[in-house]
């Protein structure tokens, strides 16, 4: 399965607020919109279970919107 906007938001929806995620846009900085960094680490474990995509410590500030995090899987596998 491909990581697209969709999904991450799917998992979003488990981890964040309701009125957090009605007001998220997708290519906006999570921390600008109230998703703490905790949070952020939350979705990228997430992630990195249900996809095995491998997201390095150093990596995790690359991974700063939806958008950011789907140009970053995309990239991930190329």
């Amino acid at each position: 399965m491909k990581i697209d906007a969709g999904v991450v938001r799917t998992l979003l929806e488990e981890i964040i607020a309701d009125d957090v995620l009605a007001r998220l846009v997708d290519g906006e900085s999570f921390r600008d919109q109230g998703v703490d960094s905790l949070d952020v680490v939350t979705l990228l474990l997430a992630l990195e279970e249900r996809f095995e995509l491998v997201v390095p410590d150093a990596d995790v500030p690359l991974c700063s919107s939806v958008d950011a995090i789907v140009a970053y899987a995309e990239g991930r596998d190329n």
